[in-house]
């Protein structure tokens, strides 16, 4: 009984019309996640014969780039740009401490985003990005850098 008062009075700010709106939004999130990563597979599949510079390149443009612009639409987030900023040729820096900065560069600009290899061993999450196009880097080890660079050039 004890428990259920508390989860109550927990509950008693939020209005249970709330509840089967966030469920509806986190099910649709999750479902644009899933065609994400299908499609990516799909293209990657697709693409074997080239080279991986091209699987990058076009998933970033016609895969990520429009679903993380509808991602952050789902979740809220609009983005204000309060300066043109070019996006070609362009090398945006974060040192994040949340996850929407890397979605919102995926969904201003076709951009692929470093991250640190140890990211990339985390069951699930690492092939999830790599097929996001993240790339991976070691940043104990400065002889990986010239390798990104060439990687993330197309």
């Amino acid at each position: 009984m004890a428990n259920s008062t508390k989860i109550l009075n927990q509950l008693n700010g939020i209005s249970l019309k709330t509840v089967p709106y966030v469920i509806i939004k986190t099910i649709v999130f999750l479902f644009i996640i899933a065609v994400g990563i299908l499609s990516s597979i799909l293209l990657k599949i697709l693409l074997i014969p080239f080279k991986e510079n091209i699987f990058i390149a076009k998933n970033t443009k016609y895969i990520i780039n429009p679903l993380s612009k509808i991602l952050l639409f789902i979740i809220g987030v609009s983005i204000r740009i309060n300066n043109i900023v070019p996006m070609q040729d362009t090398i945006f820096v974060s040192n994040h401490w949340g996850y929407l900065d890397s979605l919102t560069l995926m969904a201003l600009s076709p951009s692929m985003v470093l991250s640190n290899t140890s990211i990339k061993n985390i069951f699930l999450i690492g092939k999830v990005m790599e097929l996001m196009g993240f790339l991976f880097i070691d940043c104990t080890k400065n002889a990986t850098i010239p390798d990104i660079i060439d990687k993330s050039t197309f």
